[in-house]
């Protein structure tokens, strides 16, 4: 048998700052090192993105790029991945989280007699880009290639496995550090003081500024809010390839004044202290990690109706929204139901099963179950 650490190779798109990256590195930082390690698999095109790239090493990680598939390069994307995995035999075990595409990566890894093959869905849909066609055709081999579903919700277990195979999907919590989200009124004075929006009503958004999170229809939104409430703010935490858009749609409907881009942040918790309520008009979500996080701070949510039912932690912070109605009348419900009285929200959280410390035990043991059970045969 092996000697701890046992290595686990994790699967994603890039080690950029996200929702699906931050969950992993949460689980990451709060898993037993010394028991279990994570390494990383990473598509060669993300060098630029590197924000947990320090973090990692500094872990005990490690990080390998890769080619990532193309229409013109998925035979030499397979012959590679397909010799990673025989030239590195001592992952017994890929968790893999590219969701639809991660079919490509656990071919290659079975071909290449990988035992411990896990695919994880963090959403119920995907952008339609020119990659969509790829998806459609790819999405039915999936279930053939994995030895074990992961989701993050049960809506997003039956979109990427099917409904047959539900029962099958293991849940593994969009979990946190509650303690980073702990409602403190000093907190939220001191950051409010910082953004120079202590008499402002504040709406917030913390997303990658990508298809899925439409920002487009928050813009639209919050133009519709201004109209109502004329102290209204805009806080904008993130970054991504939409970003210069909505940049300018801000400037061409004369709120450059009202919106706040304040980029990548490491300090979240503090930031939603700053808020009043929290916006999340989601075009589609698995189970939004940043919505854990805002009820676990005490913070109202209005959310469109695609997001699925489970993120629904705290019944009198959520409120959902039909994606179908106008930005006037998001406007008008946000307004009209803005007012409530803000506390620490915490412990609450922890019952519902979204702490890190107790499903990073799960998880590891988990990880060191199969192994060990591989390694016995």
């Amino acid at each position: 048998m092996k000697k701890y650490p046992i290595r686990i190779l994790q699967n994603v798109g890039s080690i950029s700052l996200g929702g699906m990256e931050a969950l992993i590195m949460n689980y990451y930082r709060f898993i037993d090192r010394s028991k279990v390690q994570f390494d990383f698999m990473v598509r060669l095109s993300e060098e630029d993105s590197n924000y947990y790239g320090k973090e990692i090493l500094r872990l005990g990680g490690k990080v390998y790029r890769l080619p990532i598939y193309n229409a013109n390069t998925h035979k030499l994307f397979l012959v590679e991945l397909y010799k990673f995995f025989k030239q590195n035999a001592e992952y017994k075990v890929i968790h893999a989280h590219s969701d639809i595409t991660s079919v490509f990566y656990l071919m290659a890894a079975k071909a290449a007699g990988v035992p411990v093959r896990i695919a994880h869905s963090h959403g119920t849909n995907y952008d339609k880009n020119w990659k969509a066609m790829i998806k459609i055709l790819a999405k039915p081999f999936l279930n053939t290639c994995c030895t074990h579903r992961f989701a993050c919700g049960k809506k997003a277990g039956i979109w990427l496995f099917g409904k047959h195979n539900k029962d099958s999907v293991m849940i593994m919590p969009n979990a946190i550090d509650t303690a980073l989200f702990k409602y403190n009124a000093a907190i939220r004075n001191d950051i409010r003081n910082e953004l120079q929006v202590n008499d402002n009503f504040v709406v917030g958004n913390i997303a990658k500024f990508g298809e899925a999170k439409n920002h487009d229809f928050l813009i639209e939104i919050f133009h519709e809010i201004v109209k109502l409430k004329n102290n209204a703010k805009l806080v904008l935490v993130g970054d991504g390839e939409l970003k210069a858009k909505i940049t300018a749609k801000v400037s061409n409907l004369g709120l450059a004044n009202k919106v706040l881009f304040l980029g990548v942040r490491k300090d979240i918790g503090r930031i939603e202290n700053a808020l009043d309520v929290f916006l999340l008009p989601s075009l589609y979500e698995g189970l939004p990690f940043v919505l854990v996080e805002a009820q676990a701070a005490g913070l109202k949510c209005f959310v469109s109706d695609t997001v699925p039912n489970d993120a629904k932690l705290i019944d009198e912070l959520y409120y959902t929204i039909p994606l179908a109605k106008s930005a006037k009348e998001w406007a008008g419900i946000i307004v009209d139901n803005a007012r409530y009285s803000r506390a620490d929200t915490r412990e609450r959280i922890i019952s519902k099963g979204y702490d890190i410390k107790a499903n990073a035990k799960w998880l590891e043991q988990f990880y060191i179950t199969q192994y060990e059970s591989v390694m016995r045969v």
